[in-house]
């Protein structure tokens, strides 16, 4: 038996972002512990099964056809833990097994359309030492999730290890009612937030931060990380500094942020992404899931403002872009509708959010150590943003952690923006009354490369006039008509032009998505949707199928 449900708006975000952009193997989500002790391994099968059978997100299955997408929850899936001994390789070779193991995971396209959507893969390197690796996807999981993940294994190993029933509650819904609710309760009523964002998104300008490398023709960076320890002496200043204006510290260190960011663009106007958690419902607290959206921080950093000041009046924007948070970041953009450019992505480059790092993983009579840094080459991981920034904090302070993109900032880049936002924190701690024109920040020493304009794109596909000119005398023609009669019907106009731009006769990105699904479903075309990005009308398409017309017409 299955249950048929529309996907939320999360999970439609991350869909059109893989359609858009493939290979975005940062939402391929792999965790790494290694277990050390006398492992109960049933146990922890069991565990991992029982979570699965609780929340029914992991056995959901995206299902995707012409005429839109839709999840269902398979009830005949169970999870299997997978068992590789490494016992007889030395400690060296079994570990670089392992991380071998997880750089395929991030490799290989994850199937959402295969459930269950939480797989793992226990490694055996002695009679004690065991490395724990499970993999899932963004859209079943976020942040939050995580934590229920962590804490829900370990309840439930403890109770398969003392044969009782968990100590967990009840799950009020399922991340399948929480889809239905957007869709049944929230969509109808977006108009108000989608104007607000409309008004407050107009003209937005580029983040224009210099770069050391060329930016490619589309947004997919490789990723490396860099991270550094804020002192818990400057954290908890921040936290009384916040305490002080009826605040809270994630404002206060994004209003640091953007005086970071508008020195270092040299501009006044910065637009960073920041995420929000979704789950203000308390059915939601204990669910797993993808609840995550985006919204946009757009501000003004004006040099003569004092820092408590520019603080205000980011507290002030944070609970506006709140208070109409529901709105999903697809539909802002198009209903913003900006200019196409494949190399960014169109609202912001930069995403700053602090990240509760939550409970570890514990097993009752084991030593657990989380070991996602050592197994994961990041270099091998793609994402489609310029800088991710996170604050994770803990109990003692938090952790600057900051992800970016290795075809655009040098490692030595990274290492000079981490120390210098630790130092602009540390000097409107230490004078909150300093004007944000007079923040200190340290020059860097090398040149950097100008960064691609705001339009530029890469190569036009289907150069070869040639063999577009013969391609269209044949086949092309017939396909012509029969292009834009889909595409009239799929605009639902009566007829399209077919050198009209697809955006610009009422066509956005997630449109564009099922159009692209349509044409190969009906047509036999293999155009990917950064084609028609490129492509934008009938006969563009036909000019990037010149060189690869279809199979069949």
């Amino acid at each position: 038996m299955t249950t048929r449900t529309p996907l939320s708006f999360g999970q439609e975000s991350l869909w059109l972002a893989e359609a858009l952009v493939p290979g975005l193997s940062a939402y391929t989500l792999p965790f790494c512990w290694s277990i050390g002790g006398e492992l109960d391994v049933p146990a922890l099968e069991q565990a991992i099964a029982r979570l699965v059978d609780r929340h029914q997100v992991l056995r959901t299955e995206l299902v995707t056809s012409a005429e839109g997408q839709y999840q269902r929850v398979r009830e005949d899936v169970r999870f299997e833990l997978a068992r590789t001994d490494l016992s007889a390789l030395p400690a060296d070779a079994a570990r670089a097994e392992v991380r071998r193991r997880v750089r395929r995971c991030l490799d290989e396209p994850f199937d959402l359309a295969r459930a269950p959507q939480l797989t793992g893969e226990l490694f055996c390197l002695g009679s004690a030492e065991h490395i724990l690796v499970l993999v899932t996807h963004h859209a079943f999981s976020d942040e939050w999730s995580h934590a229920v993940l962590r804490t829900e294994i370990s309840e439930h190993y403890g109770a398969a290890l003392e044969h009782r029933d968990p100590d967990l509650p009840d799950l009020p819904v399922q991340y399948g009612d929480y889809a239905r609710w957007q869709r049944l309760e929230v969509e109808p009523f977006l108009s108000e937030d989608l104007a607000y964002w409309t008004e407050q998104l107009a003209d937005l300008p580029v983040l224009a931060l210099p770069t050391d490398g060329e930016r490619p023709a589309t947004r997919r960076f490789a990723v490396a990380v860099c991270e550094r320890r804020v002192e818990p002496a400057l954290f908890e200043t921040v936290a009384r500094f916040a305490r002080s204006l009826d605040t809270t510290p994630f404002v206060v260190l994004l209003a640091a942020f953007d005086v970071l960011m508008a020195r270092w663009a040299g501009q006044d106007e910065v637009v960073v992404g920041t995420p929000v958690s979704g789950r203000d419902e308390p059915e939601l607290a204990g669910l797993a899931g993808h609840f995550v959206n985006t919204v946009v921080h757009r501000v003004d950093c004006r040099r003569t403002e004092l820092f408590h000041d520019l603080v205000r009046r980011v507290a002030v924007l944070v609970s506006d872009g709140l208070a109409h948070q529901q709105a999903p970041l697809h539909q802002v953009v198009q209903r913003l509708n900006p200019v196409r450019d494949m190399s960014r992505h169109p609202l912001f480059q930069v995403t700053f959010q602090v990240v509760p790092g939550g409970e570890p993983l514990r097993l009752p009579g084991l030593e657990v150590v989380d070991r996602f840094a050592e197994m994961v080459d990041d270099d091998g991981v793609f994402a489609e943003f310029d800088l991710v920034v996170d604050v994770v904090t803990d109990d003692s302070g938090a952790n600057l952690v900051v992800r970016y993109a290795t075809e655009l900032f040098h490692r030595s880049t990274m290492e000079w923006m981490v120390d210098g936002y630790l130092g602009v924190l540390e000097q409107v701690m230490a004078r909150p009354g300093t004007p944000v024109g007079t923040v200190e920040v340290a020059t860097r020493s090398t040149a950097p490369v100008p960064t691609a304009g705001a339009g530029q794109a890469g190569p036009a596909p289907g150069d070869d006039r040639a063999a577009a000119a013969t391609w269209a005398s044949g086949p092309a023609a017939e396909l012509r008509d029969r292009m834009c009669a889909i595409w009239a019907e799929m605009l639902e106009l009566t007829e399209v032009d077919p050198d009209a731009n697809f955006f610009e006769i009422g066509g956005g990105s997630l449109a564009g998505a099922r159009l692209v699904l349509r044409m190969r479903e009906s047509l036999g075309i293999t155009v990917a949707l950064v084609d028609l990005f490129d492509a934008g009308s009938v006969n563009g398409v036909l000019e990037v199928l010149a060189v690869r017309p279809p199979a069949r017409v």
